[in-house]
């Protein structure tokens, strides 16, 4: 879903993808959901608040892209810079008025650092892709993580796949195939 707001905004803005790459970028985002794992069988009844809380992640997420993107064909660089200057100013804002950090120690600090610099490198990667294609396709291919992280639970943890899960992971293989092929 995230990726819908850039996808749209590039859509908008005149980006106008070959027929197969829009089939592609479908079924890559389809194949994006279905790798999550999402429950089918209805075992458990969803809350709604919580669907409302993750379609808002979802649109701050694209907003976010969406932001990268546009600031990115400026500078990516000076876009990193100044999204994570203003994490850090207001994380430590919020810190100062409630007097925590949420239970963070000083032993937390090497494992955050390196998902910090994780989560810079893949944003960069992201706008520089932006200023080398259109964004509707870039917005895609790079909201595919949750099909990476199933595919390194399952090669690293040996974390054991639900089939609607590897079906996942082959349609949204099939759908960058598509977007490749048609480009």
């Amino acid at each position: 879903l995230c990726a819908a707001v850039p996808v749209a905004a590039g859509l908008a803005s005149g980006e106008q993808p070959r027929a197969v790459q829009l089939v592609g970028l479908g079924v890559a985002m389809a194949g994006a959901v279905l790798a999550s794992g999402p429950e089918v069988r209805g075992a458990e009844r969803v809350k709604a608040q919580a669907v409302w809380y993750s379609v808002a992640a979802a649109g701050g997420f694209g907003l976010t892209m969406l932001a990268i993107a546009r600031g990115s064909a400026h500078s990516p660089m000076l876009t990193m810079v100044g999204m994570r200057a203003s994490s850090v100013i207001a994380f430590g804002v919020v810190a100062i008025a409630l007097r925590t950090v949420g239970g963070i120690t000083a032993r937390d600090l090497p494992a955050l650092t390196l998902l910090g610099v994780a989560d810079v490198s893949a944003n960069t990667l992201m706008g520089f892709a932006s200023t080398f294609g259109l964004l509707s396709i870039t917005a895609v291919l790079s909201a595919l993580y949750p099909v990476v992280t199933v595919a390194l639970a399952a090669a690293i943890l040996h974390e054991r796949l639900k089939p609607i899960q590897i079906a996942g992971v082959l349609l949204a293989f099939a759908g960058v195939a598509l977007i490749a092929g048609g480009g």
